[in-house]
């Protein structure tokens, strides 16, 4: 029996660590783990290693992702935002069923709001109640008008201290949200 040479290195080959990369280079383990951490750099390693990944983790082939990618239009489900190179195959973590495409932040954001439906209402609302400039609207207990108010400067047993944007005087309230 004739004892195995590594083609790279040229020494011989233990029992039992023989490894081929590609089809028919022989190799040793060292030189084996250091073809393979090239190779993975390379565009067509990227892409392998991509493909093997998103077959393993998700029962999907490239062609497959490429058409959900066609079907989404290249956006984000969530946000409607191009899909970055690098984006996220969403699934249910409990059933492993894949959904769609979506972009970093937003699979960061279902995650952080660990997909509770009640939460990501609950969001909503505070979006909403605060709007875009920062303000909130309350109404004032002793004539029930309703002000916009800066964000509180501290809180005590539901009592917010705000600054009234639109009050004549500079005088701090006391007001109940």
């Amino acid at each position: 029996m004739t004892i195995p040479i590594c083609n790279i290195c040229k020494k011989e080959i233990k029992p039992g660590e023989i490894k081929y990369n590609g089809k028919y280079i022989k190799s040793c383990m060292s030189c084996y783990r250091s073809y393979n951490k090239r190779y993975r750099t390379t565009t067509s390693g990227k892409i392998n290693s991509r493909r093997t990944n998103i077959k393993q983790k998700f029962g999907l082939s490239l062609l497959q992702v490429t058409i959900k990618f066609r079907l989404q239009d290249g956006k984000c489900s969530i946000c409607r935002n191009e899909l970055p190179s690098k984006f996220v195959i969403d699934h249910n973590h409990k059933t492993g069923q894949v959904r769609d495409l979506l972009c970093y932040c937003c699979n960061s954001a279902l995650g952080l709001l660990k997909e509770n439906e009640r939460v990501v209402l609950n969001l909503r609302d505070y979006i909403k109640k605060w709007g875009d400039n920062g303000k909130v609207k309350c109404r004032i207990e002793h004539d029930g008008t309703e002000h916009h108010l800066r964000a509180p400067s501290f809180t005590l047993h539901g009592i917010h201290r705000r600054n009234i944007s639109n009050h004549s005087d500079e005088h701090d309230r006391y007001i109940h949200c």
